[in-house]
């Protein structure tokens, strides 16, 4: 299900001229810090200018986490407001958004949109150093950054204003700007990121205690997902296969397993699969700093609450209660041995009747008894940040803070890539993948 949303795009763009600046931080991570707004003359001509630009676009994508989540989720059913939400995030729930609704304001993403804009057009890719060209790599990360918000943003609000040169003051913020549709924007994009295919991936190492490489979209996906929307089959199966090959990714085996027929011990492994950004599964995140004072998601605080404002929806838990799957011993070469409802990604329930939560469960908090949403918290669980307490959630008492949320995991991957082939005709090859994976 879709929505869209609209606003008074002038106004963000007047908004964005102000905020036109760059972190310059010492916690990469860090939102918080005193910024610098460069002079409109200025080239980022060196390797550490790249840096702290890429590094500081990155703290503005922050802020997009919660409205990520927000809109994928609540449009897409699987979880809902309560009446304890607030009333903008009601309005998502209901698909009934009012004008100064805060998740109808799109002033965060054009913010992001503004700053790429900024660092491409002063970023100088001619620099020579052993013959490496030592600024394409953040280039092109940075349009592929660029790429994705705008996409978010375009599958949010139905139309963007277009813009690739940064809005610096007031007279540029009132200039008119092209407003492009979907299909628009979907060709724009690849005609702006096709010349930049087979660059080398951006990696400073290690930031904050997370993998640098993963806080950035890979150009080939964010190709695929463009060619698929535009229903060029054969492009987008080239892309996403072009992203699997290069990084040789494989499929593990990182389910939740029954351990025996009389469902009585269990193996997890999906759980830390998921909400580690350590794990070889995930490919991009939204990174956010160690620092309990920092900008964080929400997320947490919104779901596990004697008031929580969201829960998961009753169309969503009936669906994987419902699902069935079946067991085979390890080595029993394909026997199957007992067929079971629940899919055990959701909740488990033993044979004696106890359920334990993976995704959402049973919570008892304060005076709230009922089902919560329990990813968040793992996926907090998993990250490595500080522990904070919320003046108005104290029957939950401390919480970690979230410090990633996966955008894109090695399975997204192929299940595009199946898709594609699908529709493209090729629905046995297709199969194989989501079968077998791939090979030369």
């Amino acid at each position: 299900m879709k929505t869209r949303f609209y606003n008074n795009m002038k106004a963000v763009w007047a908004v964005c001229a102000c905020m036109a600046a760059f972190p310059a931080c010492t916690d990469m991570m860090e939102t918080d810090s005193t910024t610098v707004v460069f002079e409109d003359g200025n080239r980022l001509d060196s390797p550490n200018d790249s840096l702290y630009s890429a590094l500081g676009i990155l703290s503005q994508v922050q802020r997009l986490g919660d409205r990520y989540v927000l809109l994928g989720e609540l449009r897409g059913d699987l979880m809902t407001a309560t009446t304890d939400a607030d009333v903008d995030i009601q309005e998502v729930s209901n698909f009934s958004v009012s004008a100064d609704n805060e998740y109808a304001s799109f002033r965060d993403y054009y913010n992001v949109i503004n700053n790429c804009n900024y660092a491409l057009t002063r970023m100088d890719t001619s620099i020579v150093f052993y013959e490496d060209r030592v600024m394409v790599p953040e280039y092109v990360a940075i349009k592929t950054l660029r790429a994705w918000t705008y996409w978010q943003l375009g599958l949010a609000a139905g139309t963007v204003s277009w813009m690739e040169e940064p809005v610096l003051d007031l007279e540029g913020a009132l200039q008119e700007h092209p407003q492009k549709n979907l299909d628009e924007l979907a060709t724009l994009l690849i005609d702006d990121l096709t010349p930049h295919i087979g660059v080398r991936a951006l990696d400073y190492g290690t930031v904050d205690g997370l993998e640098s490489r993963k806080m950035f979209i890979p150009i080939d996906v964010m190709l695929g997902d463009l060619y698929l929307y535009l229903g060029r089959y054969a492009d987008a199966a080239t892309a996403y296969y072009r992203y699997i090959d290069w990084r040789s990714l494989t499929l593990g085996a990182n389910g939740n397993y029954w351990q025996n027929a009389n469902r009585t011990s269990l193996l997890i492994g999906f759980q830390s699969t998921y909400a580690s950004a350590s794990s070889s599964e995930v490919l991009a995140t939204l990174a956010y700093s160690t620092r309990a004072n920092a900008w964080h998601p929400r997320l947490l605080g919104w779901t596990m609450s004697e008031t929580p404002a969201l829960v998961p929806s009753a169309s969503f838990m009936d669906d994987m209660t419902r699902a069935t799957h079946y067991y085979a011993a390890e080595n029993s070469v394909s026997t199957i041995q007992g067929f079971f409802t629940g899919d055990l990604r959701g909740q488990i329930e033993y044979a004696n009747g106890t359920t334990a939560g993976i995704s959402y469960g049973e919570a008892w908090i304060g005076d709230y008894r009922g089902t919560a949403i329990l990813k968040f918290y793992n996926l907090a669980s998993a990250g490595g940040g500080a522990s904070v307490s919320d003046p108005d959630n104290e029957a939950f008492g401390s919480y970690p803070v979230i410090r990633n949320l996966p955008v894109l995991r090695t399975p997204h991957v192929y299940l595009r890539l199946a898709e594609a082939l699908n529709r493209y005709g090729r629905r046995a090859t297709a199969f194989a993948v989501l079968a077998y994976g791939l090979n030369k």
